[in-house]
């Protein structure tokens, strides 16, 4: 629980971050890039979860 916890607390940093790329991308489908990007950074910061298979 404690991790699902941060989790919560970074996804808007996550968010705000990836708003910010597309805002300045001039190509909008790389939007869905960004996004995937942002959701793999956020697996590399917290790491496999303790308990998980």
């Amino acid at each position: 629980m404690r991790c699902g916890g941060g989790a919560r607390l970074f996804a808007p940093r996550v968010i705000s971050l990836v708003a910010a790329a597309v805002g300045r991308s001039p190509l909008r489908r790389v939007s869905g890039d960004v996004v995937t990007a942002g959701l793999n950074s956020s697996r590399v910061w917290f790491g496999p979860v303790p308990g998980s298979p």
